[in-house]
């Protein structure tokens, strides 16, 4: 599957083959509405906002192990063509 943006992404993540919503929250801001609004139970939003935030940390970390690896890269590169 191909995404071309975020919102791209996040729909397919979302729906399902038969276009049904998953129920998914991808953003802490909607779980807490949805709290407020009595959709989910407090344990529940508790659970998914814990999970929210750890998985978005996980993102940041994934992201900057591939730039710091790919600096890494460009940098030996370099030096080697400096050197050359």
């Amino acid at each position: 599957m191909h995404c071309m943006g975020p919102t791209q992404c996040q729909s397919a993540i979302t729906h399902s083959a038969p276009a049904q919503r998953s129920g998914g929250h991808i953003n802490p801001a909607v779980t807490f509405g949805l709290l407020v609004a009595n959709k989910i139970s407090l344990q529940r939003a508790v659970c998914y906002i814990i999970a929210q935030l750890l998985g978005g940390l996980v993102g940041v970390g994934l992201v900057k192990a591939v730039r710091c690896a790919r600096a890494h890269v460009c940098r030996v590169v370099r030096a080697a063509s400096i050197v050359a």
